[in-house]
């Protein structure tokens, strides 16, 4: 038992005094004359020094304060003095890695991370049945760079120009000198395509150069200043470089599959972050950055230079908001489910690797069936991709496209095919290398209030197919052109500007404004042929069709500044368009 200060003290008096007595008796040790003794020293006791004080418990470690509704703010910082993978995530012990924190991942957490370059894969742990928000996030938006590629040194010089490492990872489809990407020669994708190709990718568009045409075959022996090559026989890795490299030299070759996976999210936002480089492709038909799950929002990212899909959503009540998709290898976006918001987003140059652009590449693509049904995509700037800018394929419905712009993309503008019940309303398409808008197979959808000029081939097309015979499902029933401005399409051919799928689809076109320079505005049930040929006139397409009995059309030159614009692929500002493009439907 402890006994009080005041009692202890004394019993120390007691002990030492008859220490003291014993030694003044000769007892406890003969007697003897000791130094200490005759310097007086241990006849005199040392006085008592107090006892410290006991130490305080220690305080709590309080939780950094919290942005409702979350629950928790956890803190990735590797430049603190605290950092550590191990810590307790605050501000004052913030995590090194993001992937410490997702290990540790609570739902209704707020990760926020502070700015610098972080090359590893996010994977983020399960959230089903969550029911607080999680959110991921960069403390100052934009300041934070996630990427899927490493830093290889140790290039040795094999032959003139050529340098080589060891390489005993999975096949890597990207890597950057100084920042520039190297041309790829030879490689195989998606699970070993073209060399041994997966059952079901074998022969699709084999009149076409396959799913992908902008390969460059070959190997080491194709090399060329600027490019690199894998040698699986011999496990190595090489660049040819226009100028020589010192064995440090470091360059970036893409290792990760994904830069962002979760694949049972629930209300996940990640917010502000910038994604580049991945390697997705040499397994997966799948997006660098995935998320699969209900209810989560992407918002403003930056996804650029990856190699082959940017960004993948899967799941119902999904969005992706003014974010960045730039130079995706294959697609900016794909995706399916329910009610997916697409709204303030730019994507430019997707495809940038040569995929087929009748296969899946381009700027969007969603495909069912069940694919993307209810969705809302809006006010998107999809632009200079080589395929079609937005395309939702095969047995989706409900959808709503509107008021983005489709500019400059070598395929179709807006593609609605083999779906039904879709509005596509207030858009601005143009420049593009094929239909401005183009719906194939669909029907019950509405076609409103677009300005459609410039495109390559015809302006608005509504047709049917080969597959309709087989499934009524795809017939063009019931279409409505409503509205829209069309005009100085298809300059090359035919100057047609509407085609329609024939009287017996029940098809309706009215209140639309035609321009065209040379002949027309020329309208056509069907793609014009020798034996149905488009229609020279409004009237004559009038007479024969009792369609655009309100609609308006004139023969009338482009303005030279906005010919010049298309002739530059400049993006044009609303307030350079002419008046009847601004509010189409009015003369």
């Amino acid at each position: 038992m402890m006994l009080p200060t005041a009692q202890r003290r004394r019993s120390l008096t007691l002990c030492c005094t008859a220490v003291w007595a014993l030694a003044a008796c000769g007892g406890g040790g003969g007697g003897a004359d000791t130094s200490q003794e005759r310097n007086g020293i241990a006849g005199t006791p040392a006085p008592l020094a107090p006892l410290p004080a006991p130490a305080p418990a220690p305080a709590p470690v309080a939780p950094d304060p919290v942005d409702p509704p979350y629950l928790r703010r956890v803190t990735v910082d590797p430049s603190h003095t605290n950092a550590s993978d191990t810590g307790a995530g605050t501000a004052a012990q913030p995590y090194r890695s993001i992937g410490a924190a997702l290990a540790r991942l609570q739902p209704g957490d707020d990760i926020v991370i502070a700015a610098g370059t972080y090359r590893e894969a996010l994977v983020v742990p399960t959230l089903t049945g969550a029911t607080a928000p999680t959110r991921l996030r960069a403390a100052t938006a934009r300041t934070v760079t996630v990427k899927g590629s490493i830093e290889v040194s140790g290039w040795a010089l094999v032959s003139p120009g050529v340098y080589a490492v060891p390489w005993t990872r999975e096949e890597p489809q990207q890597v950057y000198l100084a920042g520039q990407a190297l041309q790829q020669i030879g490689g195989t994708v998606f699970g070993g395509y073209p060399t041994t190709p997966p059952p079901d990718l074998a022969g699709v568009h084999a009149s076409e150069g396959g799913i992908w045409p902008g390969r460059t075959a070959g190997g080491v022996a194709q090399l060329v200043p600027g490019s690199f090559t894998h040698d699986a026989a011999n496990a190595r890795l090489l660049v040819r470089s226009a100028q020589p490299l010192d064995a440090g030299q470091l360059l970036e070759v893409s290792v990760q599959r994904h830069v962002l996976q979760a694949e049972a999210a629930v209300r996940l936002t990640v917010e502000g972050l910038d994604f580049m480089h991945a390697n997705t492709s040499t397994a997966y038909r799948q997006g660098a950055v995935k998320v699969a799950g209900d209810g989560n929002t992407l918002r403003n990212l930056a996804v650029r230079d990856m190699d082959a899909a940017c960004v993948q959503l899967l799941g119902n009540d999904n969005a992706l908001l003014d974010s960045e998709l730039l130079r995706c290898g294959q697609l900016g976006l794909l995706g399916r489910g329910l009610r997916m918001t697409v709204a303030g987003n730019r994507i430019s140059q997707a495809n940038a690797r040569g995929f087929n652009k009748w296969w899946e590449a381009g700027g969007m693509k969603f495909i069912g069936p069940g694919g993307l049904h209810d969705a809302v995509i809006r006010q998107n700037t999809v632009t200079f991709s080589d395929g079609d800018g937005i395309w939702i394929d095969w047995k989706n419905s409900g959808n709503l496209i509107e008021a983005n712009t489709a500019a400059y993309n070598t395929g179709f503008g807006i593609h609605y095919e083999a779906s039904r019940t879709g509005t596509i309303r207030g858009n601005t398409v143009y420049g593009n290398g094929l239909r401005g808008i183009y719906l194939m197979e669909s029907s019950g959808s509405t076609v409103q209030g677009n300005a459609v000029f410039g495109n390559t081939m015809e302006g608005i097309a509504v047709v049917d197919g080969t597959r309709s015979p087989t499934d009524p499902e795809l017939s063009p029933l019931n279409n409505r052109v409503l509205g829209n401005a069309v005009a100085w399409n298809d300059d090359q051919r035919n100057w047609v500007q509407l085609v329609l799928p024939g009287l017996r689809y029940g098809s309706v076109s009215d209140g639309n404004v035609f321009k065209s320079e040379q002949l027309g505005p020329r309208m056509a049930m069907g793609f014009p042929s020798a034996t149905a040929p488009a229609y020279e006139s409004l009237q004559d397409w009038r007479n024969a069709t009792q369609q655009d009995l309100a609609s308006a059309a004139e023969r009338v030159a482009m303005p030279e500044t906005l010919r010049s614009a298309l002739q530059a692929r400049r993006l044009l500002e609303h307030s350079e368009l002419p008046a009847f493009l601004r509010t189409p439907g009015q003369p």
